[in-house]
């Protein structure tokens, strides 16, 4: 029986010439890795779940409150939904300092009225930003936004966490301490968790689920290892499923 802070989606889109319809539930502590190649609606899935992209049919549903049922003419605008989404493109407020982005994030805390100043000190050690912590978010190289991306998301204290490619931009040196602190964070976060990626190793290292995304339907669906195992099969016999970036 799905846990009663589950993310339940079973809905159908539009994103230009992608129509996708999908099924799928994530539990809290089981986070889903959204596998597939260029195309195939990884991202589209996530801009669904948050909210930036208005299903056409069905429900997507957040610890049993309804987010979006064109159905039930109910839709919960993307501020409202209590998601953060690490995008490719990281979309920082440049003019703010890295400091000034987590707090930002912690006063857009329903409810929040003082800044967290323990806790943005606590993300900025685990995320490596104390050395930039006075620069501009403009001024940061790719492997820096992306970095500060993760960390200014997990400041907002959502209930749902979404990850599109959150390692694209890192060196191997900086990827791999990144990756450690994100892997404690997916393991304490108390909601359920998305993760899209092209790397195999990542899906299987973070997650527990996994679903294989191709033309915006789903062609495997189950056990993480399960499913990137039937990949690697497919692609060993001819038949190239391998996600690519």
């Amino acid at each position: 029986m799905p846990n009663e802070n589950s993310l339940a989606a079973t809905f159908q889109m539009q994103r230009g010439s992608l129509f996708a319809d999908v099924s799928f539930t994530v539990e809290p502590g089981k986070p889903l890795a959204v596998l597939g190649s260029n195309g195939s609606g990884k991202s589209s899935l996530l801009h669904a779940l948050s909210g930036l992209i208005a299903i056409r049919a069905g429900r997507i549903a957040l610890a049993n409150t309804t987010l979006d049922a064109p159905g039930e003419r109910c839709f919960v605008p993307p501020a409202e939904r209590r998601t953060s989404m690490v995008f490719q493109d990281y979309r920082l407020f440049g003019w703010l300092s890295v400091r000034g982005n987590l707090e930002f994030a912690v006063r857009a805390r329903p409810r929040t009225a003082t800044v967290g100043v323990s806790e943005i000190d606590e993300l900025m050690t685990r995320f490596e930003l104390n050395q930039i912590a006075g620069h501009r978010a403009s001024a940061l190289s790719g492997g820096q936004s992306q970095r500060l991306a993760i960390a200014r998301a997990l400041a907002a204290r959502p209930e749902m966490l979404l990850l599109d490619e959150p390692f694209s931009a890192l060196d191997r040196r900086v990827g791999d301490s990144v990756r450690a602190a994100l892997g404690r964070a997916i393991n304490d976060f108390p909601g359920p968790v998305v993760l899209v990626t092209h790397d195999l190793t990542d899906a299987q290292r973070f997650c527990d689920q996994a679903i294989l995304l191709e033309h915006g339907r789903i062609q495997a669906a189950g056990p993480v290892d399960e499913v990137v195992n039937g990949i690697e099969s497919a692609t060993v016999l001819g038949r190239d499923t391998t996600p690519e970036g």
